[in-house]
């Protein structure tokens, strides 16, 4: 599995058969995974991946601070981290989120991924109260 997700994956159809993959076979590979989100040489793109699922527990394993920013689109990973969280619940995960929106990483796909996050999240809660204020009349 390693040697699958550090391969070159520049290929876009490359890049789509491995999240086709991961998609179709989450239940196999899904252990596996978090456990090279640790992974020294292999964590930048286990975790890409993992957040390609966006599911809660996962989100909080793989990301117990916000990473450090690098030099300029190396950054690119963290896309998949910042709109991989569906509902933020963390201190760490929060932020990521800010300093994905401030610009933090030097990279404007993560700066909108972020900003996008973060307004989906606002609506959601105003979703929820307007939902719960309509129930209680």
């Amino acid at each position: 599995m390693r040697d699958v997700i550090l391969g070159e994956r520049d290929d876009d159809k490359i890049a789509k058969d491995l999240d086709e993959l991961l998609l179709s076979k989450t239940s196999q590979i899904h252990d596996a995974l978090l456990s090279l989100a640790t992974d020294e040489h292999a964590k930048k793109e286990a975790s890409e991946l993992v957040a390609t699922l966006a599911l809660q527990e996962d989100m909080a394993r793989i990301l117990p601070t916000p990473p450090a920013p690098q030099s300029r689109y190396e950054n690119r990973w963290i896309y998949s981290l910042v709109t991989g969280l569906i509902e933020p619940t963390t201190e760490s995960q929060w932020e990521l989120l800010k300093r994905a929106a401030r610009g933090d990483y030097d990279d404007l796909w993560v700066d909108a991924g972020a900003i996008h996050r973060f307004a989906a999240v606002q609506f959601c809660r105003k979703s929820r109260r307007g939902i719960l204020t309509e129930r209680r009349r």
